[in-house]
């Protein structure tokens, strides 16, 4: 005891994992409460507890060659991802005790399947959860919080439903607004090859010319040019 706070500094390499450890690591992460499962793996870590009146402190763990099976939570997830394949590799995470919390310094990056998702947020020593996934899915990135108890979780899907939802909705006014500009490039297209073509009859062979290079160059993506493609590339190379 120093002046009244007990002091604790832990240090531990390659501590081989077992399920009687999940007590103790379900305070990291909901998915090592592994009742009935198995862990498997090694651990390293540092640990630095200061008490007085309540806990507070540092850490830092390394979890190696982890495996799991028989962890619900584990499951909830892969079934999120609707992945069957169960690897998954975790990136080594600093943690700060405060206020009865275990909170994240930073997002612990785990690779699930392949997809590198990440937990931010903080769970409590008495076990209740207040974290967010972020789960990467062609090309963007949506948040699940995580509530309940480390034996109990609750995925909250409806936000990243409503990402999603949202995202759907941009779609379609992206969409709207592309087949809108579209029309105008159409009807833009069709103006420039009338004129073209009348140039072309007048033999304002280089007037005409230049109203074809105009089509091709800026209205290629339009029906105009792809449907009258051969027309207006021969006018175009006039010269």
């Amino acid at each position: 005891v120093l002046d009244g706070a007990a002091k604790v500094d832990v240090t531990f390499a390659r501590v081989p994992l077992d399920a009687r450890m999940g007590p103790l690591l379900e305070l990291l992460h909901p998915a090592f409460s592994v009742a009935g499962g198995k862990l498997d793996g090694a651990v390293d870590g540092t640990l630095a507890l200061e008490y007085l009146k309540e806990i507070s402190g540092r850490g830092s763990i390394e979890i190696r060659d982890c495996t799991f099976s028989g962890s619900q939570f584990l499951g909830t997830l892969m079934q999120a991802l609707a992945m069957e394949k169960r690897e998954v590799k975790l990136k080594p995470v600093e943690f700060r005790i405060v206020d009865g919390r275990i909170h994240y310094d930073k997002p612990w990056q785990w690779t699930i399947s392949g997809s590198e998702t990440t937990f931010t947020g903080s769970i409590g020593l008495d076990r209740t959860l207040d974290l967010i996934w972020r789960v990467p899915v062609k090309g963007q990135t949506y948040e699940v919080g995580i509530k309940g108890t480390v034996t109990r979780p609750r995925l909250d899907m409806k936000g990243a439903i409503k990402q999603v939802a949202e995202e759907k909705i941009e779609d379609a006014a992206m969409k709207g607004l592309e087949s809108l500009l579209g029309g105008r490039d159409e009807k833009m297209a069709g103006r420039l090859l009338e004129e073209a073509d009348a140039l072309q009859r007048d033999k304002r062979t280089d007037d005409a010319a230049a109203k074809y290079r105009k089509i091709k160059d800026d209205y290629r993506k339009t029906r105009v040019y792809k449907e009258n493609k051969d027309r207006i590339d021969r006018g175009a190379d006039h010269k």
